[in-house]
C-alpha cells in the first residue's frame, strides 16, 4: 500500500472492521439445523448442498445469514462462501461478520480476493494439515472505501457471480440430459439400428447383437499404480494421478496438484487411452487418460486396464463406467461392514455390454458432441471467474473507481 488512497478511502485492519463468531454449540440427536463443512463449499464461492447438524458428534460453530464461511483449513483450496441461511459450521471453518461500517457483501469480496489470500498462504503453519487462524487474518491492512463505494462495487461483482451461478445451472441441466442419453445409448443402442432384442438377467433386454463380456476378456492384464510419495507439483515433471485427483464425472480436477519422481515412476506413466480404477475409499471413480491432460503417472491405490485393439474402444468403456449398471455393480461390490475395496481380479468380472466397434465409435460420437457443449460452457464459466478476479483486484485497490448514484 505504498501508493496514496483513494480519496474518501481508509486504511484498516481487518479485525477492526470484522470479526469472527465465537459461540460453538454440541448438536444433539435429531438437531435438523443445516451444518456447512468443508466438503460442502468449494473454491468458485458457492457452497454444494449441506447436511444436518444431528449427523454430527463434535462441536460446530454457530453461524448467521450474510457471514461469510471461510475454509482456515488448507486454505489453499480457497474455500470462501457467503451464507443465506442460519446454521451450524465444522470448526475448520471461520464464520466471519462484517462490523459497522463494512457491508457484509463487501467483506465477501474482500475475504475472496487475492489480496487476502496472499496474505493468508504467509501465515499458514503444519505441513500434512496446513491452516491460518483468525489471529492472523485479523492484522491484515487494506484500504477500505466509503460505505455507498462499498456497495457499488459489491454490486458489480455479485453480477459477475449471478452470470456464474447461470453457467453452473447450464452446465447441471446439460449433465442431466447427457446422463439420460447414455442410459438410452448403453442399453438400446443407436436410434434406428436395432429391431430384434434379448433378455439379459440383471441386465435388462438389449439388442441381440450384443455381446456381454466381462472387463478383463477386453482388455490387457490389470496394473496397480506406484508406490511412490507425492511431490509439490512442478511443471518440468509428470503430473501425478491419485484417487483424489479424480472428479466423480472422470474430470482430473485442476485443485492439489501434485507431481512425482520419474525415476521412482518408471513404468507407470500414462498413455492414451489407460483407464484408471480406484480401488480403496472412493471405489468406483474412473478416469480415462486423454491427449489433453498431458504427462502423467498413477498412484498405488489406482488400477490400470488398457482396451484390447479390435475389440473395445477406450471411449466406450469408459463410458459403461458412466453407466446404472455399472453404479449398480459397484454398490454390489461393497462387503458390509469393511473399508470399500475392489481389487483387480474383481474389476476383471465387470459386465460389459459390448457392441460392435462400429456402434461403439459412434455412440462415442454422439456423446462426444454432448461433452463438447458442456465443455464449452465449462470454459466460458472458467472465463467468468478470470474476469471476477481481475475486476475484483482493480476495484478492491481502488486502480479503477465506481460511479457511485
Amino acid at each position: 500500500m505504498d501508493a496514496p488512497a483513494p480519496d474518501g478511502w481508509n486504511v484498516v485492519r481487518l479485525g477492526d472492521v470484522a470479526e469472527v463468531r465465537r459461540k460453538q454449540v454440541k448438536p444433539y440427536e435429531g438437531d435438523s439445523r443445516p451444518f456447512v463443512g468443508l466438503e460442502n463449499m468449494n473454491s468458485r464461492g458457492a457452497l454444494n448442498g449441506h447436511s444436518t447438524a444431528g449427523k454430527s458428534i463434535s462441536n460446530k460453530t454457530v453461524f448467521f445469514e450474510g457471514d461469510t464461511l471461510y475454509g482456515k483449513l488448507r486454505p489453499n483450496l480457497r474455500k470462501v462462501v457467503r451464507a443465506d441461511f442460519d446454521g451450524v459450521c465444522s470448526t475448520d471453518i471461520l464464520a466471519i461478520c462484517a462490523n459497522e461500517g463494512l457491508t457484509g457483501s463487501f467483506l465477501n469480496h474482500f475475504l475472496r480476493s487475492d489480496l487476502l489470500y496472499t496474505h493468508a498462504m504467509r501465515g499458514v503453519t503444519g505441513t500434512r494439515m496446513p491452516r491460518t487462524s483468525w489471529t492472523h487474518l485479523r492484522n491484515f491492512r487494506f484500504l477500505l472505501p466509503p460505505l455507498a463505494e462499498q456497495r457499488a462495487i459489491a454490486s458489480v461483482l455479485d453480477s459477475i457471480d449471478e452470470a456464474i451461478e447461470r453457467a453452473d445451472e447450464v452446465i447441471a441441466a446439460t449433465e442431466c440430459l447427457r446422463d439420460a442419453l447414455l442410459r438410452e445409448l448403453l442399453a438400446r443402442g443407436i436410434p434406428g439400428q436395432h429391431s430384434e432384442w434379448k433378455e439379459v438377467p440383471g441386465l435388462g433386454t438389449i439388442p441381440a447383437s450384443w455381446k456381454v463380456s466381462r472387463l478383463g476378456d477386453v482388455c490387457y492384464r490389470p496394473e496397480y499404480g506406484a508406490n511412490a510419495p507425492a511431490l509439490p507439483f512442478d511443471h518440468n515433471l509428470p503430473r501425478y494421478v491419485r484417487i483424489t485427483d479424480i472428479a466423480d464425472d472422470g474430470r482430473l480436477l485442476s485443485e492439489d496438484r501434485r507431481s512425482a519422481d520419474p525415476k521412482r515412476t518408471r513404468g507407470f506413466e500414462l498413455n492414451i487411452g489407460d483407464m484408471l480404477f480406484a480401488r480403496s475409499g472412493s471405489v468406483g471413480r474412473t478416469y480415462l487418460h486423454r491427449s489433453g491432460n498431458g504427462r502423467c503417472v498413477y498412484a498405488g491405490y489406482l488400477i490400470r486396464f488398457r482396451a484390447l485393439p479390435g475389440v473395445a474402444t477406450p471411449e466406450y468403456l469408459e463410458r459403461w463406467t458412466r453407466s446404472q449398471f455399472y453404479g449398480r455393480w459397484v454398490r454390489s461390490m461393497q462387503r458390509s461392514g469393511a473399508q470399500p475395496n475392489i481389487n483387480a481380479t474383481e474389476y476383471s468380472s465387470l459386465p460389459v455390454l459390448l457392441p460392435s466397434l462400429p456402434e461403439q465409435r459412434a455412440i462415442g460420437s454422439v456423446m462426444d458432441s454432448v461433452d463438447g457443449a458442456i465443455e464449452q460452457t465449462r470454459d466460458e464459466n472458467t472465463a467468468l471467474h478470470l474476469l471476477h478476479t481481475s475486476i475484483a483486484d482493480a476495484l478492491l485497490t481502488g486502480r479503477i473507481r465506481t460511479m457511485v448514484c
